[in-house]
């Protein structure tokens, strides 16, 4: 990460600032460099505002049943729930549907929660949230696209899937509302030939992050540590299968491959350079193989 305090408005100053007066959890901000004519492949290590929190009672495929009231309708697409303790901590789906009992998610995680565990409801990041009107011509130009990857699908080697621009026209986004999933890479794509600066920011999470990766499938997910601090390798799970992959943000370029790796060491049983850093705020790329166990991957909390 490197840090611009130059590049940083007082307008958006004055916003952090309002937003760590607000909230009751902490805040944080983190600044990447976007070199001209450049890619960088980032996350957003931040949430927003937690807008409620609930106990598990009962749990039936992608339906979830909770002890505290709930009104129907309440939460949609836009919304997600962060498990934050038991076997399923740091997981996550997108809200489907809620009636006055429960919720219905996009992924089946019966076999990591149950009764008693705990889930926070969030809204989701989107274009309009990280990327807003007041940061055009610090984090944005007319000549900024970002990209967004898709993780559910197999495969290695993956284009981004969906692009956002920014219309010159009607100076905004061409779909403010696109979504940026948690802990997911997005890439930067500017292509002008002036140096921004990324700059993202929100509550920092207080949990372990994980997500769950298929068995016997050679398949990249592309993601973060879902952390605004530098995480080691070490923090990772590593199992039979595994490998984690950085980029180089800093390099001018565009269409980047990785340039450092580590992988599964099955003698020693960890990973082959453990202190590896995985920089906050940048995307990686974790890498399974035929060789894969499948089922969850923790990301340990670094603080």
């Amino acid at each position: 990460m490197k840090i611009k305090a130059s590049a940083i408005t007082a307008a958006a100053l004055l916003a952090l600032a309002a937003q760590a007066a607000n909230a009751a959890e902490a805040v944080g901000y983190n600044v990447v460099t976007v070199p001209a004519n450049s890619d960088v492949l980032v996350s957003v290590p931040f949430n927003n505002n937690v807008e409620a929190t609930f106990t598990v009672d009962s749990v039936t495929g992608t339906g979830i049943t909770v002890n505290e009231a709930l009104s129907a309708d309440t939460y949609n697409s836009s919304y997600y729930i962060r498990v934050i303790d038991g076997a399923g901590e740091g997981l996550w789906s997108t809200i489907t549907a809620n009636g006055s009992g429960g919720l219905t998610i996009a992924d089946d995680l019966s076999g990591y929660i149950a009764n008693g565990d705990t889930f926070r409801v969030y809204a989701h990041q989107t274009i309009g949230s990280v990327f807003p009107a007041g940061m055009y011509g610090v984090s944005y130009t007319n000549r900024v696209s970002i990209n967004v990857y898709n993780n559910t699908a197999n495969g290695i080697n993956k284009s981004a899937t969906t692009s956002v621009s920014y219309h010159p026209g009607l100076k905004r986004w061409t779909n403010l509302n696109q979504i940026l999933n948690p802990d997911s890479m997005i890439l930067i794509r500017n292509n002008s030939a002036a140096e921004l600066s990324y700059i993202c920011n929100g509550d920092v999470p207080d949990y372990d992050v994980a997500l769950l990766v298929p068995a016997g499938v050679a398949k990249d997910t592309l993601i973060s540590s879902g952390f605004p601090v530098a995480v080691q390798a070490s923090a990772v799970s590593a199992l039979t299968g595994r490998s984690i992959n950085l980029y180089n943000n800093s390099a001018a370029s565009q269409n980047k491959s990785p340039v450092t790796s580590t992988s599964y060491h099955p003698g020693l049983q960890r990973w082959t350079n453990p202190s590896l850093s995985i920089p906050s705020s940048e995307g990686m790329l974790l890498r399974t193989s035929v060789a894969e166990v499948g089922g969850k991957v923790t990301i340990q909390k670094p603080y």
